[in-house]
């Protein structure tokens, strides 16, 4: 008789690496492996297996949490005193995480760049100055596998916990922790690379060795940036001449489930919703700086963002303006055929940059790399040509 688990009841493309299987198991028969895409799924010793269940009713991919329509719709920004370069969107998530420290005495939990391990990693961060770690857009697969006891262990404290992740994170992490404690953020998600993608793709840019930090948003706004521990720039690039961003943003590599991902809809399972406010009719807001959206979906997250709003300057947008601006509130990413092809790839090879190079995405970005490298010396000729008189400023 086949046993009752994850593995059987849930298809490997489905799975989301959430890892929660793994720590509710009685007998440690789960662990997270890898597939021939390089994603982390669940693999069942079935020696070890006990048919408890409790992996089958613990899963969210099996047994479904009820989402909430949202409530309330803001644009948001920082007030001056409150802004800072560091900021992926409108710094929304940060002043929410702040206040929270101040006003529950609580802790926060995101996530950091993990530089010794080069990936991306969620933390707990207990300080309002430590809440930098948590700046700036990562765009990969954080590994949320050693978070959940120690959230738990804050929640039997009677500590007020702030979680903030990509959906299907979130939801893992309210099953585990089902507490009055637990606030939640989730992330409007285009969807996330494997771990490993990123980590074998900073092993081929130049100094590898030496990057201790990265950022995709922030002081360089959509270009990927790495920094040595004395926080000085060994690698930066325009999102479409860095072959990694620019497949990330054309939707070429990510995990089997973000392309099925029944997160991306109106209805949220977190109790605010984060994400930059794209498309926004700015007839009323004139900051010139990125904006966040701000969607609460529960009493919860309307009290923990009305606590912050004097951090804040909001405005009460229409709701189907957020989604005219953040697709992925209404539909996952759409397959392309360059991702059909690096899939293929992917199951040829086993390794990501063998099968990325050969992708057309990766070859584009190779290509604006080079047109960009180009006009921007033939910028520069032109200011030399025109400082010594040969040229007119308007030729």
């Amino acid at each position: 008789m086949d046993k009752v688990n994850v593995q059987t009841k849930l298809n490997s493309n489905s799975c989301t690496g959430c890892g929660l299987c793994t720590v509710i198991c009685p007998t440690d028969a789960i662990e997270l492996s890898f597939d021939k895409r390089l994603s982390n799924v669940r693999t069942v010793d079935n020696n070890k297996c006990i048919s408890c269940n409790k992996c089958v009713k613990s899963c969210p991919q099996i047994v479904y949490s009820e989402l909430n329509e949202p409530v309330a719709c803001y644009a948001s920004f920082p007030i001056l005193e409150q802004r800072n370069q560091k900021y992926s969107s409108g710094g929304a998530a940060s002043l929410i995480a702040k206040r929270f420290i101040q006003k529950h005495k609580g802790v926060v939990c995101g996530c950091t760049w993990d530089g010794k391990n080069r990936c991306a990693k969620h933390i707990v961060i207990t300080e309002i100055d430590q809440l930098e770690k948590l700046c700036g857009s990562k765009y990969v697969q954080s590994d949320i596998s050693g978070i959940y006891e120690d959230i738990k262990r804050y929640i039997d404290c009677k500590t007020e916990v702030l979680f903030i992740g990509t959906p299907c994170q979130v939801d893992a992490v309210a099953k585990y922790c089902k507490s009055e404690y637990l606030y939640t953020i989730d992330l409007i998600c285009h969807g996330t690379p494997p771990a490993s993608y990123l980590s074998d793709y900073i092993k081929t840019l130049p100094n590898y060795k030496e990057i201790k930090d990265i950022r995709f948003r922030g002081e360089h706004d959509f270009w990927f940036t790495a920094k040595n521990d004395q926080n000085n720039e060994i690698y930066c690039e325009y999102k479409d001449c860095d072959p990694y961003f620019h497949a990330f943003l054309k939707g070429t590599i990510y995990r089997e489930n973000c392309y099925n991902c029944r997160y991306a809809q109106l209805k949220r399972v977190a109790d605010i919703t984060l994400g930059d406010f794209w498309e926004l009719e700015r007839n009323a807001l004139t900051y010139l700086g990125n904006i966040s959206l701000i969607l609460m979906n529960t009493t919860k997250g309307q009290k923990v963002v009305d606590e912050s709003a004097d951090l804040m300057i909001m405005e009460q947008r229409k709701i189907k303006e957020a989604i005219k601006g953040n697709l992925q509130l209404s539909a996952p990413m759409k397959r392309t055929l360059e991702q059909l092809e690096f899939t293929k790839m992917m199951e040829v090879h086993g390794d990501f940059i063998s099968a990325f190079k050969k992708n057309a995405v990766y070859k584009e970005a190779i290509r604006n790399k080079r047109i960009m490298s180009f006009n921007m010396k033939k910028h520069k000729l032109k200011i030399f040509l025109e400082n010594i008189g040969i040229i007119r400023g308007d030729s």
